[in-house]
């Protein structure tokens, strides 16, 4: 966890962040306020960078970081369904994984504690490039649709339409098939379809719960 809290204060350091006082934030900490502020034991932290990239992210220590151009793209309803999925991934460990992965330089088995240590004393440039290499790690179809049942479920417990995880899975999907035509040039989206695939089948599993 200290290697993630570390890749986030870089993260939060290279970023615009939204303060209190703006309208996302306020937007956010009213949809999260009770029931999305911790998960077994982990507290969760909201921040909010301002770039219309279509994004969020999550990582081990409970830190989730979103996007505006996310949160311009969906419903408030929508916004807690991709939420949920992201406490899904700190709740599966899938976080810890991929950042192991980057460690090992792609073999999570083999990742020491000796190999993230030595993530702590990084800085600048390389601490950049162990961001964007951690930004680009592809959760797998098992690890996304894990998270997916974990979102459904917690939505359904605090009472929200899971209706609102397809929706998005689905405005998600739309892109992705944009970002597979050759012709197109990368979206504002790129980097999350990138790591969120499938989202069109993920959404029809949903669908069919």
């Amino acid at each position: 966890n200290n290697v993630s809290t570390k890749i986030v204060q870089f993260m939060d350091n290279n970023n615009t962040v939204l303060q209190e006082d703006s309208e996302y934030y306020k937007r956010l900490s009213n949809l999260v306020a009770k029931n999305y502020i911790s998960v077994d034991g982990v507290n969760l932290n909201y921040t909010i960078y301002e770039n219309p990239e279509v994004n969020i992210l999550a990582t081990a220590d409970g830190s989730i970081r979103i996007y505006t151009g996310m949160m311009d793209l969906l419903s408030d309803e929508e916004l807690l369904a991709v939420i949920s999925t992201q406490i899904g991934h700190i709740a599966n460990k899938d976080v810890r994984d991929s950042l192991l992965k980057v460690a090992s330089e792609d073999n999570a088995g083999k990742a020491s504690s000796a190999q993230l240590e030595k993530m702590l004393s990084f800085s600048g440039d390389k601490m950049g490039t162990i961001v964007n290499e951690l930004l680009q790690v592809p959760y797998t179809d098992d690890q996304n649709k894990a998270a997916d049942n974990y979102a459904f479920d917690l939505l359904k417990k605090n009472g929200v339409k899971t209706d609102a995880l397809v929706s998005a899975l689905n405005k998600f999907a739309e892109l992705e098939a944009a970002e597979n035509d050759e012709e197109a040039e990368l979206s504002a989206a790129a980097k999350f379809i990138g790591v969120n695939s499938n989202n069109a089948t993920r959404a029809s599993l949903i669908s069919s719960k």
